[in-house]
């Protein structure tokens, strides 16, 4: 079993699939179909693995789009603050 392929889901996925099936049928047919099609052609060594990594990382964003970003983890996270300003007399020539 793995793991669904759409960021930040952790459904899993019996092996042969690359995602769950609500993440797969927001994919377009075109993408899912350059999917099959790369990867038939990496295991038969007609393309390069490149070429489905490509096919793939491209599915994974259309599963995702439109998505509400997932929650910040609570423990652990630091706020971000601007960087402070050097004081002029650090640059003097």
């Amino acid at each position: 079993m793995n793991e669904c392929f759409a960021p930040f889901c952790r459904v899993k996925v019996r092996n042969g699939l690359l995602m769950c099936p609500p993440h797969w049928r927001k994919v377009s047919r075109f993408t899912r179909a350059l999917v099959y099609r790369t990867y038939r052609d990496m295991v038969a060594g007609r393309q390069s693995s490149a070429d489905y990594r490509m096919a793939r990382n491209r599915a994974a964003f259309e599963a995702v789009q439109g998505e509400p970003d997932p929650p910040m983890p609570e423990s652990g996270a630091t706020k971000l603050s601007p960087p402070k300003a050097e004081s002029p007399e650090r640059h003097r020539c």
